[in-house]
C-alpha cells in the first residue's frame, strides 16, 4: 500500500478501537450499533481481501498488480 493507503487503513482501525473502548455511549442506540457493525464488517472485509491477494500476486501478471492496487485502494478507504 502507499504511505495515503496505509494511513487511511491504520485511521479506519483505530475508528473501530475507539468505537469498541466506549460502548457505554451509544449502547442501546440500534440504528449507531448497526452502523458500527457495518463498519467492522466493511473493514474485516477488506482487509481479509488484501491478504488474500498479496498471497496470490506473484509473477509478472498486469491483471495481478491492478488487483493488488485495487484491494490496497479498497483497504484504504
Amino acid at each position: 500500500m502507499t504511505n495515503k493507503q496505509t494511513s487511511k487503513f491504520t485511521r479506519n482501525l483505530g475508528i473501530v478501537t475507539f468505537l469498541d473502548d466506549n460502548t457505554a455511549a451509544y449502547a442501546g442506540d440500534v440504528a449507531f450499533e448497526a452502523i458500527v457493525t457495518k463498519i467492522k464488517i466493511d473493514i474485516a472485509a477488506a482487509d481479509a481481501a488484501a491478504v488474500e491477494t498479496a498471497a496470490d500476486n506473484t509473477g509478472y501478471s498486469i491483471d495481478k498488480l491492478i488487483a493488488k492496487n485495487d484491494v490496497s485502494e479498497l483497504a484504504s478507504e
